[in-house]
């Protein structure tokens, strides 16, 4: 696996995912954060929770271990391997997702993979639009959702990717994101080019909100993408 961190998150920071989060993988208990550890990025994105946690060492890592054998009759020790000072793997198949974990040089990664994404990978709730003021955000008719890739709890960015899309399918959301937040700031190509993208931007309370549509019929896709500063 490759420890490398992943782009941070909006305004780089990130929290520890909500109990909810993890009972929707069928961890009905939750996880706990390590002591200790700062999160560099907590993101689901394609149907897997990803977990990136800075400042872990051997000692966050038997933690979350630990915590494993009382979730859900998971066993631990069974399923430990690479255990070493490089580093430390745990990877464990249960009835409804894979959990792997994987520590090295001070970064611990932990990832739950559900066994059906596709009962993750759907257009996000209404609540979660209204957290960057795109309350009510409807799915374009006839397109599929490819990827939601969600960041934060609560989230400082949401991004949704369609196929099966079209002009008629980018327009859609266009008026749906300029009867929410006004005019584009930035627009670039039209309903004649292979390539469109629109920039919203917009003040909140305690944020600047920045939502960018983009699509590329050469690659099937639209991609909108909100993100908190």
């Amino acid at each position: 696996m490759n420890l490398s961190p992943p782009p941070a998150p909006g305004n780089g920071t990130a929290v520890w995912p909500q109990a909810a989060t993890w009972q929707n993988y069928g961890l009905s208990s939750g996880l706990t954060q390590p002591p200790g550890t700062t999160i560099y990025t907590a993101v689901v994105s394609s149907g897997a929770l990803l977990v990136y946690l800075q400042n872990a060492d051997t000692t966050a890592f038997d933690n979350l271990a630990g915590q494993f054998t009382v979730l859900d009759g998971i066993p631990a020790a069974s399923n430990e391997s690479g255990y070493s000072i490089y580093e430390l793997a745990y990877v464990y198949s249960g009835a409804n997702f894979t959990l792997t974990m994987t520590h090295g040089s001070g970064m611990l990664i932990l990832s739950i993979e559900p066994d059906d994404p596709g009962g993750f990978v759907v257009w996000p709730d209404n609540s979660r639009w209204t957290v960057f003021d795109l309350s009510g955000l409807t799915q374009p008719a006839g397109t599929t959702v490819d990827d939601v890739t969600e960041t934060g709890s609560p989230a400082t960015l949401l991004s949704v990717t369609l196929n099966n899309i079209s002009h008629t399918a980018y327009e859609d959301l266009l008026s749906q994101i300029i009867t929410r937040l006004g005019n584009p700031y930035t627009s670039t190509g039209s309903s004649s080019t292979q390539t469109r993208e629109d920039v919203f931007m917009t003040t909140m309370p305690a944020n600047t909100l920045v939502v960018t549509l983009e699509m590329d019929t050469s690659y099937d896709e639209i991609t909108i993408a909100a993100i908190k500063y």
